[in-house]
């Protein structure tokens, strides 16, 4: 335990990063899942304790191992709490959520569109692209579980004020304002009644799984990492999902800081990323800062693009880890086209010295995955104004 409690420590130094952030998940999930089962094995030592004294009244033993299982407990909870969620930045969860069902229809053409219910203006705080693996792995997930034939599914975005004794029932940290994304059958019942909703890790003990046992561990990390918490409806059992995060009630000063001011020249930026979950937050958000976008898949695509329009583009955002042309051949291609293009890299899991021969080659910045969009609008502005 105590080579868990380390790991946790190294990882929640760590800089921030997709590995980082990914091994925390882990780490807190595992926790959690150990605390489930050790409040058990508690609660089924304490009637074995009783019944035993009862008839024999030589207990000397199973209190020994009562007392380890509560030494454990004691430092499961101490862990859990060494491990600090995410900082986190404000959200739009229908936006994101909306981001990931568009990812999963494109590479699901075959299935049915899952259907939206989005309540408008639903902000909480995390961690974007964390949150957006962590949906898109409990959707297909979900899949999985149901495989070969899924039932048409149902994502609802909406607020709820829970109740103390509400609060206390889901496990989560005090009554008030939360935000709930719900995903279960068309057919389900209006989530808004939370008496059937189970924490999410006692759904392993339900039958034949068909995802790993891991998956899941790193989905109850990756939720409780952003504050949030997993939940099933009991009567659907492996059809449903529910994630309940605390609601961000802050004013945005996303726009206020890093807008461009208008009447100055319209700049255009070309986004390029594999991950195309990222695509509709990050350009809503650079749209809504002022700026236009064009959007490319892969480094051919943007060396295409940027070749077919000379002089029009301001900026490109290049990820450095991409399939048919990398980052770094991207960049080098980029500056022969035109060796003054201002290029701001962005990676998770780039070397440093592939980072560095690019930024001695006149990258104009660095921005390490996973980041905050306050960190991305910033650095922008800072290269504009340079």
């Amino acid at each position: 335990m105590d080579s868990i409690r380390d790991a946790i420590k190294l990882a929640a130094l760590q800089e921030n990063s997709q590995e980082s952030n990914a091994l925390r998940s882990l780490l807190l999930g595992l926790c959690q899942q150990c605390s489930v089962s050790l409040q058990k094995a508690n609660s089924y030592q304490e009637l074995i304790l009783d019944e035993l004294d009862a008839r024999h009244g030589n207990t000397a033993y199973l209190e020994k191992v009562q007392k380890e299982l509560s030494s454990i407990q004691t430092l499961v909870a101490q862990i859990i709490q060494e491990l600090p969620p995410t900082k986190g930045e404000r959200l739009p969860l229908g936006r994101v959520v909306g981001s990931v069902l568009d990812c999963h229809h494109r590479n699901n053409p075959g299935a049915p569109e899952i259907i939206r219910d989005f309540e408008e203006d639903v902000f909480i705080s995390g961690d974007l692209f964390e949150l957006q693996s962590l949906i898109l792995g409990i959707i297909e997930g979900l899949d999985r579980l149901n495989s070969p034939e899924p039932p048409p599914w149902k994502a609802s975005v909406f607020s709820r004020h829970f109740s103390r004794h509400e609060a206390s029932m889901l496990r989560l940290k005090d009554e008030g304002e939360y935000c709930v994304l719900a995903i279960e059958p068309t057919e389900a019942e209006n989530p808004r009644d939370f008496k059937r909703y189970r924490p999410f890790v006692q759904s392993l003990e339900v039958g034949d799984m068909k995802i790993p046992p891991i998956a899941v561990t790193q989905w109850c990390g990756g939720a409780a990492h952003n504050n949030a918490t997993l939940l099933y409806d009991e009567d659907l059992l492996r059809k449903s999902a529910i994630l309940i995060f605390p609601r961000n009630s802050e004013e945005s000063q996303l726009k206020e800081t890093y807008q461009w001011q208008p009447g100055e020249a319209a700049r255009t930026i070309l986004l390029v990323d594999d991950e195309d979950m990222i695509w509709d937050v990050l350009s809503d958000m650079l749209q809504e800062l002022g700026y236009q976008v064009i959007l490319a898949g892969d480094g051919k695509e943007a060396v295409e693009i940027y070749s077919g329009n000379p002089g029009m583009i301001d900026l490109v955002i290049l990820d450095m880890l991409m399939p048919n042309m990398g980052g770094q051949e991207t960049f080098f291609m980029l500056k022969e086209l035109n060796p003054d293009v201002k290029v701001l890299a962005s990676s998770g899991y780039v070397s440093q010295e592939e980072i560095q021969d690019v930024m001695d080659a006149g990258a104009s910045g660095f921005l390490r995955k996973p980041y905050h969009m306050a960190d991305l609008a910033r650095k922008i502005k800072e290269i504009f104004e340079k």
